[in-house]
């Protein structure tokens, strides 16, 4: 379900035009992040995380290139999404200048290191009591609680982003896993 304050936190770090992951939301938060110096279509964006579904292979939840934005997308238990975008002129830890910076948050977190991000089976036949709804095959609530991940645990989370070049002013096109896609883990010890 789209939230909120998740979109306003995604707003708020945008606006810092950081090319890295939020430090402040860190096992508390999943977050997206894409930027592009062509013309920003969310919809191509997220259809660029998506898209990378042809990399994960469910039965034994690995990647074939980088496909943590399809996962923290899929989670199950990932249940509220706000999102935000942001021009900026330039942009810290890249070397973009004009560019759109997109970030999503997602909560509860996903990409929990040796979990599966869903359970195969019938859309909405595991939704939590607080989700009544089934809507597109996703489980829905019209309301944030707040709250942890719920496991007592603080998760291994993998944080994902993705970043396109498009010097020709035309619309932005998606992304593809490369090697300009980056992956971190929490799990390093920077």
């Amino acid at each position: 379900a789209w939230n909120d304050t998740l979109s306003s936190t995604a707003g708020d770090y945008a606006a810092r035009c950081i090319w890295a992951h939020n430090p402040a939301v860190l096992n508390t938060l999943g977050e997206n992040l894409f930027i592009t110096t062509g013309l920003l279509n969310i919809s191509r964006s997220m259809a660029a995380w998506f898209d990378e579904y042809t990399d994960y292979v469910y039965a034994n939840q690995s990647c074939k290139k980088i496909c943590g934005h399809y996962t923290q997308m899929v989670w199950a238990k990932s249940n509220r999404v706000g999102c935000a975008s942001h021009f900026c002129k330039t942009v810290q830890g890249s070397t973009y200048n004009n560019s759109m910076i997109v970030v999503c948050n997602y909560f509860p977190p996903g990409n929990v290191m040796r979990v599966q991000p869903y359970e195969a089976g019938e859309p909405c036949s595991k939704c939590p009591e607080e989700m009544t709804e089934c809507i597109e095959n996703a489980c829905r609530e019209d309301t944030y609680s707040g709250g942890g991940s719920g496991s007592g645990e603080a998760p291994s989370i993998v944080y994902t982003t993705a970043f396109e070049e498009n010097t020709t002013g035309d619309d932005a096109t998606p992304t593809t896993p490369s090697s300009e896609t980056e992956e971190t883990t929490t799990d390093n010890d920077d």
